[in-house]
């Protein structure tokens, strides 16, 4: 069996994200995988208490330990990507584990990836990850350079131009609001009128998102 670590969200909204987490074990068990997810470990009554900082730090690094010793990293995506999730997914890629997208089969929420002819956000985010040279962990974190704005904005792009889905649920893939998704879809045509270079490389990528 592989050991498989199980990331999800857990901050926020607890009781809907805990219960999303049994899900995930469940999903993983089902796959005939040894699975172990931290956040539900640590956080029983009685271990750690994630609303305490020095805690909540303490168990993430227990559980990047686990990481450490794993066969795969799961990472369930139907309530999106929290940013402790980014920092488990950044030391998995450290550590060069392979890293699995999944979503729950059938479950009542608001999806990625709605219709099967279209890509989902997590494809076109891994597209643009290899074509830029950028960890997908950075895409999705709070980090603001310009070799990692920029491959973010082009995501988003393309995002909404590969798929029907709404500004707000291309931003919460990316840990931001639909207002900045906008300004990204104006900054990417913008650079595509002025930049012919520019347009060629993200004509490469449209053609290669919609191969996905």
């Amino acid at each position: 069996m592989k050991l498989v670590i199980i990331e999800s969200p857990y901050a926020g909204d607890v009781q809907r994200n805990v219960e999303y987490a049994r899900r995930c074990v469940r999903d993983s068990l089902s796959k005939g995988e040894a699975p172990i997810a931290s956040h539900l470990l640590y956080t029983q009554p009685g271990i750690l208490d994630d609303r305490i900082q020095d805690e909540r730090t303490f168990g993430i690094s227990a559980g990047h330990m686990w990481i450490q010793r794993c066969d795969l990293v799961a990472v369930y995506t139907d309530l999106g990507v929290s940013d402790g999730m980014c920092g488990g997914i950044g030391f998995a890629e450290d550590m060069k584990k392979p890293i699995e997208f999944r979503k729950i089969k059938d479950l009542k929420i608001v999806q990625f990836r709605p219709h099967a002819p279209h890509p989902s956000i997590i494809e076109i985010q891994n597209k643009v990850s290899e074509e830029f040279g950028v960890r997908l962990s950075f895409l999705i974190s709070q980090r603001r350079a310009r070799h990692i704005a920029r491959p973010r904005q082009v995501a988003m792009w393309l995002c909404k131009e590969q798929t029907n889905l709404s500004l707000p649920t291309i931003g919460n893939a990316f840990n931001r609001d639909h207002t900045t998704v906008m300004h990204a879809i104006k900054t990417v045509e913008a650079l595509r009128e002025a930049d012919g270079d520019f347009r060629q490389r993200t004509d490469r990528l449209l053609a290669h998102t919609r191969a996905a």
